[in-house]
């Protein structure tokens, strides 16, 4: 009842709703005496009513790991897919002839993915822009199916850097939504003995300003739809480029639709973490036993970073990693950025 309390007007108005019959009067009577009772302990013990109401008890279970990693246990076994490492970078760059506005290269990787229920193919990945927008922003003459994350039979899968033989196996078309394509993921092969290795790559041009005012802010982040090992989220900026203050990152319950609109709206929703950690590292080494992968991860990070007319030399990297990431939350990175250049 404290929790949601909606202070006294709002009892008064709920309870005056129930009218006069008789079988309520009784009831009515009754929390009203229990709600008189409850203000008056509060105003007697200088209890701040308001504070009642947030959920710091549920920010603290997701700061320790230990509730997590019970959380992600539970929950490994009856989801439909598990993935024992997420990892997306998001490479921002100025698009090489409009140096105001800016371009993006993402990049994902699974790896150690399963399915615990058989059935039809399970969306894994999407194209995070239709393919008329892409053409209308991509330099005239320019065929959308020879950039970075669309060269490939199955876009945005990047089989130089993914585990061999997956498209038409593991991996399957889905039919095209919004002008987005789609991959589904079937099963594990069982003649399969190491896990999974799966990435995608798409670039993004001409997204928006790479400056802005005082409210104005970019932003990144990685979705877990699934019970998720370990999270990884990198953000490569570039060291040539001024911003308007650090990076900033927490735990949020977003789980929006894959697309670059929705991103944008990512830090309005609850945040399960107030904050997490960002640290500046130098290199690319992925956190577990993927790390035997991150020859492949870097593979894919490079040709983005080619695909922006740059190299990752020319980048910092800023790293927020989650053991242990549930079902439906994101970590969600934003930084301001810097005034227009006079």
């Amino acid at each position: 009842m404290a929790r949601f309390l909606p202070g006294r007007r709002g009892w008064t108005s709920f309870l005056d709703g129930f009218g006069e019959e008789d079988e309520q009067i009784e009831l009515v009577r009754q929390t009203r005496e229990a709600l008189s009772e409850f203000h008056r302990i509060c105003e007697e013990f200088k209890v701040d009513v308001s504070a009642l109401g947030e959920p710091a008890g549920r920010r603290a279970e997701f700061e320790s790991e230990q509730f997590r990693r019970e959380e992600y246990l539970k929950h490994r076994s009856t989801w439909p897919i598990r993935t024992e490492v997420k990892v997306v970078a998001t490479i921002f760059a100025p698009d090489p002839e409009q140096p105001t506005i800016g371009s993006q290269a993402t990049v994902m990787m699974v790896w150690g993915i399963e399915r615990s229920t058989p059935g039809p193919p399970l969306e894994i990945a999407r194209t995070l822009m239709p393919e008329t927008v892409l053409r209308e922003r991509l330099p005239a003459g320019t065929d959308p199916h020879t950039i970075f994350g669309f060269d490939g039979d199955l876009p945005p899968l990047i089989e130089a850097c993914s585990t061999p033989g997956v498209v038409g196996s593991e991996l399957q078309r889905l039919e095209v939504q919004d002008g987005r394509q789609r991959v589904g993921f079937t099963t594990l092969d069982p003649r399969r003995t190491a896990p999974l290795r799966l990435v995608f790559g798409q670039l993004l041009p001409r997204l928006g300003p790479m400056y802005g005012g005082p409210d104005d802010e970019v932003v990144a982040g990685i979705e877990t739809p699934g019970p998720v090992e370990w999270c990884v989220l990198d953000v490569l900026w570039p060291r040539d480029l001024p911003a308007g203050g650090p990076w900033t990152g927490r735990l949020s319950t977003f789980a929006g639709p894959a697309g670059t609109e929705s991103m944008s709206t990512a830090t309005t929703f609850p945040e399960l973490i107030e904050r997490l950690d960002v640290d500046r590292v130098d290199a690319f080494d992925l956190p577990g036993r993927v790390t035997i992968a991150t020859v492949h991860y870097r593979r894919a990070l490079e040709r983005g970073a080619e695909a922006l007319g740059r190299t990752l030399g020319d980048f910092e990297i800023h790293r927020w990693a989650l053991h242990y990431s549930l079902p439906r939350t994101s970590i969600v990175a934003s930084r301001p950025l810097a005034p227009p250049p006079a």
